[in-house]
């Protein structure tokens, strides 16, 4: 590799990786404006291929397992995932496996933890991997951010809330070395990350929903490892993600995403808006303020409009929310309070950065946020957003120009 690598993004997700470093590379002069070379390496961790839902027939018959339920007693063991699934449509069951089978699949406690455990090894294994072909990252104390999806940020939340309380980055750095030393496999890897995650960024992740079904809130660990004690029971459960900063990104139109900061601080969490992330459009800007000197914005704008609403109410409205049991008023009316919870909460009073709530977001990020939000566009209906943009965030301009920004903030 001939550029310097600086930052390692881990990229937990099943969906292909390489939408996520074209995006990144294409906004870089953009988001980062010095004429540093980007040293910001992707790597994927496909979490899915360690994780087995039940035995393969070839599994069976190697252990030593009968496959034949005509005999007696015989038991062939439980099916896999992939020889229950109909062999049709792949794009789509590919996306009913990723989305819908998410939560089922998570609520197992017997697949959870296996999720869990598999994750770590597999990043493990990867960074060592890495650290085996480029030393000098050590050396340069190169950092790491983990960016996880769906399922994928919410098993990658578990993972880093499960990490030792009182691990330091010289006892890490020194299993690495030692692990670099014996080449040690895949199964004897530690259940422990090797490193100190500076970033994790959790894209569409229902991680708040589901800390809400288990009765537990968030908290930053930084307190405990400054006063050197492990924190005692409390009567409300809390869990202490291992890493620097916390960052929870979604689209107000995915049903799958859900808040953070209200479980990070009930009262303050609640009274803020989700900090909208900036947008990376400015060439688009720069194109409209060329056409207004030629007084074209205005004909060029109500023909994209005219155009757009046509479809949006139109066939996809009959098609599509119809299928959902949804109505043309319901759409109306839905997107109308949106509208109006936006003016609502653009005017509302300033809060107290320096209550108790504030203090803990800052404690999980330094820029004391944790929700980000895409901004919406104008034109656009959240129904017909709700069923792609789940899917779309790794190909986001806005969103890599954000990872960019704030993975190089302190540098």
């Amino acid at each position: 590799m001939a550029k310097s690598v600086s930052h390692i993004n881990y990229y937990v997700n099943s969906i292909d990786v390489n939408d996520l470093r074209k995006s990144i590379k294409v906004v870089y002069p953009t988001a980062i404006e010095s004429d540093r070379p980007n040293g910001i390496q992707v790597l994927p961790v496909p979490w899915r291929k360690g994780v087995r839902f039940g035995l393969t027939v070839k599994d069976q018959i190697s252990s030593g397992g009968e496959a034949d339920l005509g005999m007696p007693d015989g038991d062939d063991g439980s099916p896999t995932l992939d020889e229950l699934t109909v062999d049709s449509v792949p794009n789509i069951r590919n996306m009913v496996s990723d989305v819908i089978m998410d939560v089922p699949l998570y609520l197992t406690p017997k697949y959870r933890e296996q999720m869990t455990i598999t994750l770590c090894k597999l990043i493990n294994r990867i960074y060592l991997r890495f650290i085996s072909k480029h030393p000098d990252f050590l050396e340069r104390n190169g950092q790491v951010s983990i960016v996880g999806h769906s399922l994928g940020a919410l098993i990658a939340f578990d993972m880093l809330s499960s990490q030792p309380m009182n691990s330091s980055s010289t006892d890490m750095k020194n299993q690495v070395l030692a692990a670099l030393e014996q080449n040690t496999n895949h199964d004897m890897l530690s259940k422990s990350l090797m490193f100190t995650a500076q970033n994790f960024f959790a894209l569409g992740s229902p991680a708040g929903v589901m800390l809400l079904l288990k009765g537990y809130r968030i908290a930053s660990r930084k307190e405990f490892l400054k006063s050197g004690t492990v924190p005692n029971r409390r009567p409300v459960q809390f869990c202490y993600p291992a890493v620097e900063n916390l960052y929870n990104i979604f689209h107000k139109s995915d049903p799958v995403a859900y808040r953070l900061e209200p479980l990070i601080s009930r009262q303050y969490g609640t009274n803020l808006k989700p900090e909208p992330i900036p947008r990376i459009n400015e060439l688009m800007k720069a194109q409209f303020k060329a056409a207004s000197k030629k007084g074209s914005t205005k004909n060029i704008t109500n023909r994209a409009g005219a155009m757009y609403e046509s479809i949006k109410y139109g066939l996809t409205a009959n098609l599509v929310m119809r299928g959902l049991g949804l109505s043309r008023q319901q759409m109306y009316d839905d997107m109308a309070s949106v509208n109006n919870s936006d003016d609502e909460n653009n005017s509302h009073t300033p809060l107290n950065i320096y209550s108790e709530g504030a203090r803990r977001l800052r404690m999980l990020n330094r820029s004391g946020r944790v929700d980000y939000c895409l901004q919406e566009n104008h034109l656009e209906n959240p129904y017909w957003s709700a069923l792609s943009t789940h899917l779309q965030y790794w190909k986001d301009m806005d969103i890599a120009a954000f990872l960019t920004r704030e993975i190089y903030r302190d540098d």
